[in-house]
């Protein structure tokens, strides 16, 4: 007998959100993810995922101030800096957008987040500057 989901866990509740936002439900995966923080506000899942639907609703700004407090939280993960440098550049901040790309790529040893730069989205409109073609040559 499989055991029974308890909504009042922090986990299941970002399992629950992470749902919505694949379902372009946004705004509501957003209050799935503050009802999840509010029980465990240092879940940096939770806080993440927050952040890839503000920015998936054109709230750049509190997209970035969620990774500026995540990157606070989690000084070695690579990732909010990547993704604080898609808000940058979703929001036509070019030189916030390298200085984040730059960041993640000096902290990344794979070179992960060069090949995932050069076809996301999220650099559309900044792809043909020639800082940011330098910056995802290996």
């Amino acid at each position: 007998m499989m055991p029974a989901i308890k909504p009042d866990k922090h986990e299941v509740l970002n399992n629950k959100g992470s749902a919505l936002r694949k379902l372009g439900r946004y705004e509501d995966a957003i209050t799935v993810y503050d009802a999840a923080l509010d029980m465990k506000p240092d879940k940096h899942e939770a806080l993440n995922s927050k952040s890839v639907s503000l920015l998936q609703l054109g709230r750049y700004e509190d997209a970035i101030t969620l990774y500026e407090s995540l990157i606070k939280q989690t000084p070695k993960d690579v990732s909010p800096r990547y993704n604080r440098a898609c808000g940058y550049a979703l929001s036509k901040q070019l030189d916030n957008a390298l200085e984040s790309l730059q960041q993640a790529i000096t902290l990344d040893d794979t070179n992960q987040y060069i090949e995932m730069a050069q076809t996301d989205s999220d650099f559309e409109n900044i792809r043909h500057e020639p800082k940011f073609i330098a910056l995802l040559k290996p």
